[in-house]
């Protein structure tokens, strides 16, 4: 067996990272020669350890780990335990990280590369090290040195900080100073005098003193006996306020100094000693060392002044010491550790010296010696006022320094925007304003211009965004009004993912802090500024139109992440000091450091216009309860309230609430052992027929199981990095609230658990009411574990999937508790889930058991629903009518019912009248006995005839009167029964507006020109009149002017008019006199012409008519002044070589079938010169190889014959007939005619006649048809000049035939009939003009 190099210890999460795990596994392997995977695998397993075995089991479920090969399972273990982390925090810790006390330059380069290691910094790493070497080095002198190098690389930086360093290190040994005196004391050393100060003995130290808690009968102090007590008594008895100065002169000769150890009064001793009665306060002085505030005590019996070594570390952390040989020693000869001393810049009321500071170890006051004494003059009356102050005297001094950040009003950040970023491709969206209760409108308004003065909101004309508002009555009364951006911006914006910080980072910094203080920003959101380009993403519509914020709005998915951000970058490099989202807090070790640290912080919130709110500030406590837990002096402790509710459960008091108990257990019965054998007394009392009786045994039961509830097997710690669900449920007389946290295996275990119960009013609450009160009473008490991460939220109560809905808008109709509720929970990320009650156990079990709740009765009526009462009271129903017919009433009686105590699973039948409230279920709430929906109420039968009389007094209407129930009243069909009572109404029906107008019904088009004319008069224009005439088929326009519209006039210009362009079939006209005259009527009649009249004072009947009259007032007018009638004539000829929108073409055109000519035509190229140019150009090219022959009848030629497939041949045969320039009719040999072009023919010569046989496959046009068109040709008479017409005709229309057509093609010999003129027609042109 070969021997096996090296182990393999298991690993543990925590000290060591998985990836080098897998590495120092892989050199294991190389160092073995183990290749095989198989076997990799096997080790893996064996030597991960027991925990890490369980993970891989519970992450390859439900196969086993055996079943995966070894790059799979260490891939699986590497995503789980070492997941890639963001490269952003990574570089944050990188430029983040400083040089430690003590830490060398090669430790801090190595931590450096560490850090890096994940930063990605690639080729740029060199210079990143490099820099923040020189910024983060934590030395002064090496910095400086650092930055008077010109080109610095990494190497050279490194060799630079280790040679400073090196030197300061040897200079501090070489160095040395006489010993002086000074007065502190701190910690028990050995005596220098070799005896114990405790007991006067000299066989041991004082350390190690059998007396070292003993209390002296003296002085009542403890640490030493009588008999070495310093303390004397004078003669009368009473104590010596003073203590006694031991003396050693310097007894120097020329060797030197003999004894370099004075002896030192004690100041500890004298403090304590001053806190007995009649003793006075320490004196003291504010200095500032180089750079800091500090206060020092004024001790003249001290030689030196001296820093304890906990205000060095924490006041100036950076500052590097030098060695001292100086030995300090107290009065009681114990010897003060000497750690070093640095040479300080101070300052004091305008005087300003460099000094000596010693360090010395411990935690005691600053002194003030007499060395500083001989260079600063003290201002002695000023010094005998600075006494130490009282907490309270301090508190109130630093927000008199610091007023600007407690004043009223809302701040500003300066210098810092917040800009959201939406998600591309992303289309706004636009939702309307939701209508706003008429009994809050008032206020809304008032809180609108409100926030418009302080420049929270500005109005705007148009927005791609809109968000609805919902108003909110808060408990002072005053409305707040707020975005409902769910629905808009939320789902599209590219939420910011700065890391929130854990909670367990945060309260490690508050580490050894003594004294907090908290603050509490006022408006926090409010006070940052949005970029330029946001403000159109937050924008809410109202009923006063649009308008944006220009604050960053309560409401925003990326609000948290943006605050943190800011105020991380605003309070960073101030130490002991911690921010979550809008929550500070600072710590100190010491009342002097504690305060120095909080001017620090406020000066920069002030620098930076933050403004605080006071009453929510508390300032040097000894304890505060910060983000769940209790931080004091001691440490970290976890607050009793998260467990309350099961320490302070009542025992049940009946079967009930014993069930519920037992199902909050059962819950959680895989996590508690013996849980049945606890339980047995409280089953006896589950079984039939057992009589109720509650004993010491059951009360014993109760107990026990409620602390194996609360055991460690159960409850579990806050995990930032596990899904956190919150279970919320109520009762009638309570509500309750589970954190829990969702574990790797998939199971639930509870972190904290809370309770209360109902008060008076809120037991009236209707049931989907009470449940929204229990989601919300559970988010507000875990708000510091829930705000700025996604949660899930568990009901069993189905209706509040919708209302909850965080993807919804927020209903108009829900009650305003709930809507006041939706609100609370939009500044939160969750998802909503239900869960029937019979798994919802354990938050129903404390809601059937909570703990009692103290505080003051909400009150009974929401402040909508007060002024909806003082309505009703006015009525002729009053409210308490409604109240005993809403209990009589079958129907509503059953609804009350169900509000009261929750609705059935199942929709209930059509035929039970139930229908139309199970639809609004969800939206259902009770008070005093009366059902409302949302705020209106819901009036039963008997009243709603009562209730319709009422509305209709004054005879508002049927939308004002619906407008009018809308806002106190409403039942199934009310806008049905407002329509029939406004309909029955002879007063409101004979006021009526004229109804709605009727669709469009247009006229048909005539499919001929001038078929359908529709006439009328416009005017008078200038004291004239204009008949205006339209052809409803082509839109062409006949105006005349005529002096006075008569029938006469009329019948005069429309008989010239029918004479240009023929009679029409129909005329439409309104109802003048003109038109209905006798006269006018035998006119048409006459002509046989339908006249149309349309309805009396209505002219859209004849709309054609009134457009007309229109255009040609408006074309008179835009011609200016001049000549009627001349005036007419130029915009008549426009208009009617102008193409219509409705037609396409001019009225000239649809009317005469041709274009009209403008002077525009004078603009277009002239198409037959260019023809012509064409063909000669072509004609000339053609000619260039071509031979002119000529052919008269009666002339022997050879002609093309040709056969079937193409073939052809010559023939001989005689031109009978010349048709056209080049076209010829020949005759063959055999009789036969056919018509050939010249280059189908050539000459023959006559002594070459013989005789042509045809072939049989010669295919020719049918000899019959071609002696016909010959014989019709010769028969024909015509005039002079005919025949040269005829040829020229034959020749234009064969031409394209003869040219490009094949021999066969048959053309017939058209001819026209004789003495017809020819037409020439042209195209129509498409652009016309007008004429001057």
């Amino acid at each position: 067996m070969s021997a096996v190099f090296g182990t393999v210890s298991e690993f543990v999460e925590g000290v060591e990272e998985w990836p080098q795990y897998v590495e120092r596994l892989e050199q294991f392997f190389a160092a073995n020669g183990i290749e095989e995977e198989g076997k990799k695998r096997s080790i893996l397993l064996a030597v991960v350890g027991a925990r890490t075995y369980q993970l891989l089991t519970s992450l390859v479920a439900p196969e086993k780990p055996g079943s995966k090969t070894y790059g799979e399972l260490k891939n699986i273990a590497e995503q789980h335990l070492s997941p890639p982390p963001s490269e952003i925090v990574q570089r944050y810790r990188f430029h983040t990280c400083v040089r430690q006390e003590g830490e060398t330059v090669a430790s801090y380069v190595c931590r450096l590369r560490e850090v890096a290691r994940r930063c990605n910094f690639g080729q740029a790493l060199s210079e990143m090290l490099r820099d923040r070497l020189v910024c983060g080095v934590n030395d002064e002198r090496i910095q400086k040195r650092l930055l008077l190098e010109a080109k610095l690389t990494l190497e050279g930086a490194l060799k630079i900080a280790q040679a400073q360093e090196a030197a300061e290190k040897c200079s501090r040994e070489i160095s040395a100073r006489s010993p002086v005196t000074v007065q502190m004391v701190k910690k028990s050393v050995p005596c220098p005098t070799g005896k114990c100060f405790r007991c006067g003995r000299a066989d041991h130290t004082a350390d190690k003193c059998l007396f070292l808690t003993a209390r002296c009968f003296r002085c009542q102090k403890t640490g030493h006996i009588r008999k070495v007590c310093k303390q004397q008594r004078n003669k009368s008895g009473t104590r010596k306020e003073g203590v006694d100065m031991v003396t050693i002169e310097d007894q120097e000769g020329e060797g030197g100094v003999e004894d370099e150890e004075e002896y030192l009064t004690c100041l500890q001793h004298l403090r304590v000693h001053a806190l007995n009665k009649g003793t006075s306060k320490p004196i003291v002085c504010e200095m500032r060392v180089d750079g800091v505030n500090i206060t020092m005590e004024l001790d003249t019996g001290s030689a030196v002044s001296i820093v304890s070594e906990d205000v060095f570390s924490h006041r100036w952390p950076r500052q590097q010491l030098v060695d001292s040989t100086l030995q300090l020693c107290t009065y009681s000869g114990e010897i003060l550790k000497v750690l070093g001393k640095w040479e300080a810049k101070v300052e004091y009321k305008g005087q300003v010296a460099r000094l000596p500071v010693m360090v010395v170890k411990g935690s005691g006051p600053s002194l003030l010696g007499r060395n500083w004494l001989e260079h600063l003059r003290i201002d002695w009356a000023a010094v005998w006022r600075m006494v130490v102050r009282s907490k309270e005297e301090l508190v109130k001094s630093i927000v008199e320094e610091f007023k600007e950040v407690f004043q009223e009003g809302l701040g500003t950040i300066n210098g810092m925007k917040a800009k959201l970023v939406t998600k591309d491709g992303i289309v706004p969206k636009f939702c309307k304003a939701r209508p706003v209760p008429y009994a809050l409108r008032g206020q809304v308004e008032e809180e609108l211009d409100r926030l418009t003065r302080e420049g929270i909101l500005e109005p705007v004309e148009m927005a791609e965004w809109a968000a609805p508002i919902v108003p909110v009555v808060k408990s002072d009364k005053k409305i707040r009004i707020c975005g409902d951006f769910r629905l808009t911006i939320n789902p599209a914006l590219e939420v910011d993912r700065y890391p929130i910080p854990k909670i367990e980072d945060l309260l490690a910094t508050l580490a050894g802090g003594k004294i907090f203080s908290k603050l509490d920003l006022s408006q926090a959101y409010q006070q940052v500024l949005l970029h330029e380009e946001s403000k159109g993403l937050v924008c809410v519509n109202t009923h006063k139109g649009l308008f944006r914020y220009t604050r960053l709005p309560f409401g925003v998915a990326s609000a948290p992440s943006i605050f943190q951000r800011l105020m991380e970058t605003i309070l960073q490099g101030i130490p002991n000091v911690i921010v979550y989202i809008d929550d500070i807090l600072v710590s100190g070790h010491s009342v002097e450091e504690h305060r120095e640290l909080l001017r620090r912080v406020l000066n920069r919130l002030k620098e930076v216009g933050i403004k605080l709110k006071l009453s929510k500030c508390s300032f040097m406590v000894d304890s505060v309860v910060y983000l769940g837990y209790k931080v004091d002096a001691k440490g970290i402790h976890p607050v009793a309230d998260k467990v309350k509710a099961v320490q302070e459960a009542p025992e049940p008091k009946d079967i009930s609430q014993l069930k519920s108990y037992i199902g909050l257990l059962t819950y959680y019965a895989r996590f508690l052992p013996n849980l049945a054998t606890i339980l047995a007394p409280l089953y006896k009392l589950l079984r039939s027929g057992v009589k109720w009786t509650w004993t010491t045994t059951e009360q014993q039961a109760f107990q026990n199981s409620k602390k194996l509830l609360l055991s460690s097997q159960v409850l579990v710690h806050y995990d930032p990095s596990l899904e956190v669900i919150l279970a919320c449920d109520t009762s009638s007389y309570g509500v309750g609230a589970v954190l829990s946290h969702k574990m790797a295996e998939g199971s639930e275990r509870p972190g904290a658990l809370v309770s209360r119960t109902l008060s008076a009013a809120e037991q009236r609450y209707s049931q989907i009411e009470k449940e929204g009160l229990a989601c919300v009473f559970g988010v507000k008490r875990f708000h510091l574990y829930l705000y700025g991460r996604r949660f899930t939220l568990i009901t069993d109560h189905k209706p509040l999937l919708q209302v909850f809905d965080p993807h919804r808008s927020i209903s108009s109709q829900v009650s305003g508790r709930l809507q006041r509720g939706i609100l609370t929970l939009a500044g939160y990320e969750y998802k909503i889930m239900f869960r029937r009650t019979f798994e919802h156990s354990n938050a129903d079990g404390l809601s059937r058991l909570p703990i009692q709740h103290n505080a003051e009765d909400v009150s009974e009526e929401a402040p909508e629903v007060v002024l909806l009462m003082r309505g009703l009271q006015d009525s002729p129903v009053d409210f308490a009518q409604i109240k005993a017919w809403t209990g009589k009433d079958p129907v509503l009686a059953q609804v009350l019912a169900f509000v009261r105590t929750g609705w059935p699973e199942k929709e209930p039948k059509a035929q039970d009248g139930l229908a139309p409230y199970w639809i609004r279920r969800a939206e259902l709430s009770t008070m005093d006995g009366c059902i409302l929906w949302c705020n209106r109420v819901v009036v039963p039968p008997r009243g709603r005839e009562y209730v319709l009389r009422e509305l209709h007094g004054g005879h508002p209407g049927v939308v004002r009167m619906k407008g009018m129930a809308r806002m106190f009243v409403w039942w199934p069909g009310i806008d049905k029964a407002v329509e029939e009572m406004v309909e029955s109404c002879v007063q409101c029906q004979s006021c009526r507006s004229s109804p709605q107008v009727a669709p469009l019904q247009p006229w048909a088009w005539p499919t001929r020109p001038w078929v359908r004319l529709h006439i009328d008069y416009a005017g008078p224009l200038l004291g004239r009149m204009l008949l205006v005439v339209v052809d409803a088929h082509s839109k062409w326009i006949e105006a005349e002017v005529v002096e006075v519209a008569t029938s006469e006039c009329t019948i005069r210009k429309l008989r010239a008019m029918f004479a240009r362009y023929g009679l029409p079939e129909t005329i439409v006209s309104d109802n003048g006199a003109c038109f209905t005259s006798r006269e006018f009527t035998e006119f048409l009649k006459s002509n046989c012409i339908r006249h149309i009249t349309t309805a009396p004072y209505h002219p859209a009947s004849n709309g054609m008519a009134e457009r007309a009259v229109k255009i040609v007032k408006d074309g008179l007018k835009k011609l200016g002044t001049g000549d009627l009638r001349e005036k007419l004539a130029r915009f008549l000829f426009q208009y009617r070589i102008t193409p219509q929108s409705t037609t396409g073409l001019s009225p000239g055109e649809l009317l005469f079938g041709r274009r009209l000519r403008s002077r525009l035509d004078a603009l277009r190229p002239n198409a037959a010169e260019r023809v012509e140019r064409k063909q000669e150009a072509q004609k000339r090219n053609h000619d260039m190889t071509a031979k002119r022959r000529s052919f008269t009848e009666g002339d022997d030629v050879y002609v093309k014959v040709y056969k079937k497939g193409g073939a052809w041949e010559w023939a001989p045969g005689c031109i009978a007939k010349c048709t056209g320039p080049l076209s010829f009719v020949v005759q063959l040999k055999d009789g036969r005619y056919c018509r050939r072009h010249q280059d189908q023919i050539r000459k023959r010569s006559t002594g070459c006649l013989e005789e042509w046989i045809p072939t049989e496959d010669v295919t020719e046009i049918p000899n019959e048809n071609e002696q016909k068109v010959m014989q019709e040709h010769n028969d024909v008479p015509r005039p002079v000049g005919a025949e040269e017409r005829l040829d020229d005709y034959d020749g234009a229309v064969r031409e394209e035939a003869e040219q490009g057509g094949g021999p066969n093609r048959q053309v017939p010999d058209v001819r026209e009939p004789e003495g017809r003129p020819r037409r020439n027609r042209k195209q129509v042109e498409k652009y016309q003009a007008g004429f001057s």
